[in-house]
């Protein structure tokens, strides 16, 4: 009846870590200076779209989608993982990134610079 107890106790405890681990490691979209439309400085038919339910889209003739956070613990890393099918994200804009926001302008680290429709 000890071993029963012991083995539901450590596996109780394993249980709260875990959740602890997955709600803690979470980002944050909502309040992101990121939340709007962005127009890429080069392209102007290329969008960049983070909306504030945590999705992203690029509007080009090559389009991609996903998901994104900024990074907890940071101010200018995105997690930007790609939903996009085999062969869509073509301009592999999916990925971890660094950002810089000055005003109106995003830039986007490895991916230009775009400024706030």
């Amino acid at each position: 009846m000890k071993h029963n107890k012991f083995k539901l106790g450590i596996l109780l405890i394993c249980l709260f870590v875990m959740g602890t681990i997955a709600f803690s490691a979470c980002g944050s979209s909502e309040k992101s200076d990121l939340v709007g439309t962005w127009i890429d400085d080069e392209h102007e038919d290329r969008k960049l779209i983070f909306n504030s339910d945590g999705t992203w889209s690029y509007v080009s003739p090559c389009p991609a989608n996903g998901t994104w956070q900024i990074t907890e613990g940071t101010e200018n890393e995105v997690q930007m993982p790609s939903q996009s099918g085999l062969g869509q994200d073509m301009w592999h804009i999916g990925g971890v990134r660094n950002f810089s926001i000055d005003g109106k302008t995003l830039t986007l680290d490895g991916f230009g610079t775009y400024t706030k429709e």
